[in-house]
């Protein structure tokens, strides 16, 4: 199987709801993990849909980590929330309010998390 650019997938998505017409754009609402040093002790969690936030022990980590999470660092993590930064410039007024406020949500919601790799 290909790896895809995440990057490029999101800019693409992006450019199709602008093109479509379609001004409301949802984020699913999603658990995000950060470990925080030590993998023994865990990790804290965000949702991106909601201001829960916490952490879990290493068990349930690894369980997770066994039930096939997806893993991704957090210099692509960076990467890919810039790629869809800039698409919603590109896209200019395309890129609507709606589209704008969901990206500004994501970014605060995770914002706990990222701001340890920023």
């Amino acid at each position: 199987m290909r790896a895809v650019n995440g990057g490029l997938l999101l800019l693409f998505l992006l450019a199709i709801l602008a093109l479509s017409g379609c001004t409301h754009v949802q984020f699913p609402d999603m658990r995000l993990y950060s470990v925080a040093g030590d993998l023994q002790a865990g990790a804290d969690y965000v949702y991106t849909g909601h201001d829960e936030q916490g952490e879990v022990g290493m068990k349930e980590l690894i369980d997770l980590l066994e039930d096939g999470a997806i893993i991704m660092s957090s210099e692509d993590f960076k990467r890919n929330k810039t790629a869809t930064e800039q698409a919603c410039i590109a896209l200019g007024n395309q890129c609507s309010f709606e589209i704008r406020q969901a990206l500004e949500d994501f970014n605060q919601r995770t914002y706990p998390l990222t701001n340890r790799i920023e």
